[in-house]
């Protein structure tokens, strides 16, 4: 559906009751092209029917992030740096 995915991730300290999902999109467009087809697509929805029927997640957050990478011979942002990352997050039981 778009966007990179970069894996599913705990904590090694702190929270033991979160698990953190980590995509990257090219653009804030794409990021939104996705939400949409997401919010329509039979395996999301029939996915997050089960994740809430199920209670194995408890909340779900989301949040959006801009990259801060520089090259540091120059002090620009790096050419290759995602446009934006998104980070979701649950807490589960």
């Amino acid at each position: 559906m778009g966007g990179n995915h970069h894996g599913y991730f705990l904590p090694s300290e702190g929270a033991n009751n979160v698990a953190y999902c980590l995509f990257s999109f090219s653009s804030l467009a794409k990021y939104e092209h996705y939400r949409r087809e997401a919010g329509v697509d039979p395996e999301c929805i029939q996915l997050v029917t089960q994740a809430t029927e199920q209670k194995f997640i408890l909340s779900y957050e989301r949040s959006s992030f801009v990259p801060f990478l520089i090259e540091l011979t120059w002090l620009r942002p790096c050419a290759d740096a995602p446009k934006r990352l998104l980070l979701a997050y649950c807490c589960i039981p």
